[in-house]
């Protein structure tokens, strides 16, 4: 009589560890696009929560905030809109972290945050002449699209 020992052979055992790797790859995309969702989901909020800010400054000032001289757009409406908004916004970025002055994450690219304040005619303007009568925001998702 023939002694067969049991056990799996070496060909084996690598198919399986090759299934298990190509499983565990498919997870941790399915898992990393789900939480940029997430994320962009908390960047919607955060822009959410800008337009009502700033459609309170308007009622408070019959304008909206626009550029000042040396400042982005996305800076200068944050520090006009600090009575109006209740914490300063957080990008859910590395867990909540300070939105640039220039609105682009560096960490979680091609997230990016645009504020541009227009005159009735379309033009620029500035707060200091008070003539912001229009705004666009625009959002940037991380998952794609705007």
């Amino acid at each position: 009589m023939i002694n067969f020992k049991k056990g799996f052979t070496l060909v084996e055992l690598m198919i399986v560890m090759t299934i298990i790797a190509v499983l565990a790859a498919m997870s941790f995309y399915g898992l990393n696009k789900a939480q940029a969702t997430a994320r962009d989901s908390q960047r919607q909020s955060i822009m959410s929560n800008v337009r009502v800010a700033l459609e309170s400054y308007y009622s408070a000032n019959s304008y909206y905030p626009g550029p000042a001289a040396a400042a982005t757009n996305w800076s200068q409406v944050t520090t006009d809109l600090v009575s109006q908004l209740p914490t300063a916004p957080l990008d859910p970025c590395n867990g909540g972290t300070a939105i640039p002055a220039t609105g682009t994450m560096a960490t979680c690219t091609p997230a990016a945050y645009s504020f541009n304040a227009l005159t009735s005619a379309g033009g620029a303007c500035t707060t200091a002449l008070k003539n912001c009568a229009s705004y666009t925001l625009t959002l940037t998702k991380e998952s794609g699209g705007t």
